[in-house]
């Protein structure tokens, strides 16, 4: 019996000593689960930071839709009064015109226009106008005073000015076109070194509208040299009518056989696109070709081409309301009057 107990007794103290080591255990355990959800918390958050971070990359690499600057959707053959109007832009706070009252005073010289033939004292006013133009090799505010007869519809215009409503002389318009197209200049260059020889300030937006203008002027002018079926119409009457002309580099030393000359007087807009100044736009890349054929065609069709020949040429076009090339024909032929 004595041993029998003694054998209880030393199993109970052993299994006393499994539990106490099983308790211990376990609450090692528990440290070990609390140090791990603390862990896998904190990874958790550098997952989704490192996600965000990836989102955000893969959004920079992302390819930008493209932009068509032509409209290709069905509303372009909708009736004008069912397009959507476009967003009303934000008001911007622009100078905007001088007030009349002011330039009178701002002016530096008077100048009273006048019908041709008419006496002037049988003239009454009729209107006014201020225009920017180019005396002396510098700009001057000129106050133009019209004056008309009494029962006239039709007042006199303003030599050098392109219409009534204009601010500036063609001048201007002629000298910002050369720099701009004929050069290479950029707008903001054309307007310093047009503001260092005539001392004129002439807001880059302004110089904008004034190459429009004058693209749109020259537009007939513009087409009647560009017409493909027009050239050749005028090649095949050449060829039947002038088919002795075609041999003149044979008798005459200075009459190229070659068109190398008209492949050298476009190699500077050649270079110019090359070179990087070519237009955003479809309308500011018509405006370009406009004005510079334009060009190209008065300066081989003059003796000198110079500030003040192309303002005889251009001025007379405007006063007459005729073509640039009926004043101004190859050197070949009969001047139009």
């Amino acid at each position: 019996m004595h041993n029998r107990y003694t054998s209880c007794m030393v199993d109970a103290i052993l299994l006393l000593r499994k539990v106490e080591l099983l308790e211990q255990h376990f609450k090692e355990v528990q440290t070990d689960n609390a140090q791990l959800k603390i862990e896998n918390a904190r990874q958790a958050a550098t997952i989704k930071q490192l996600e965000s971070t990836l989102q955000q990359y893969a959004a920079g690499k992302l390819s930008k839709e493209p932009k068509f600057g032509l409209n290709y959707s069905s509303e372009r053959n909708e009736p004008p009064d069912t397009k959507k109007k476009d967003k009303k832009k934000k008001d911007r706070k622009r100078p905007g015109r001088k007030p009349k009252s002011q330039k009178p005073d701002q002016a530096h010289c008077i100048v009273n226009i006048y019908p041709d033939g008419v006496c002037p004292n049988q003239c009454v006013f009729v209107r006014e106008q201020f225009v920017w133009r180019l005396l002396d090799h510098k700009a001057q505010y000129v106050y133009y005073k019209i004056f008309d007869l009494p029962d006239s519809q039709t007042p006199p215009t303003i030599p050098g000015a392109r219409t009534a409503r204009s601010e500036y002389g063609i001048e201007f318009f002629l000298i910002l076109a050369h720099h701009v197209y004929w050069i290479g200049l950029s707008i903001d260059k054309a307007l310093t070194l047009m503001e260092f020889y005539t001392e004129i300030n002439i807001p880059k937006s302004q110089a904008d509208t004034m190459l429009y203008q004058l693209a749109n002027d020259w537009e007939s002018e513009y087409k009647e040299i560009a017409e493909p079926e027009r050239k050749l119409i005028l090649l095949q009457r050449e060829l039947v009518e002038k088919l002795d002309c075609l041999f003149v580099f044979v008798s005459d030393p200075t009459v190229g056989s070659t068109n190398n000359q008209s492949e050298r007087d476009l190699r500077e807009e050649a270079q110019a696109r090359k070179a990087g100044r070519s237009s955003k736009t479809e309308k500011g890349a018509k405006r370009r070709s406009t004005i510079l054929s334009i060009f190209g065609t008065m300066k081989r069709r003059m003796e000198q081409c110079s500030l003040e020949n192309l303002l005889k040429v251009v001025c007379n076009a405007y006063e007459k309301n005729i073509s640039l090339f009926n004043r101004l024909p190859p050197k070949n032929q009969k001047r139009l009057t």
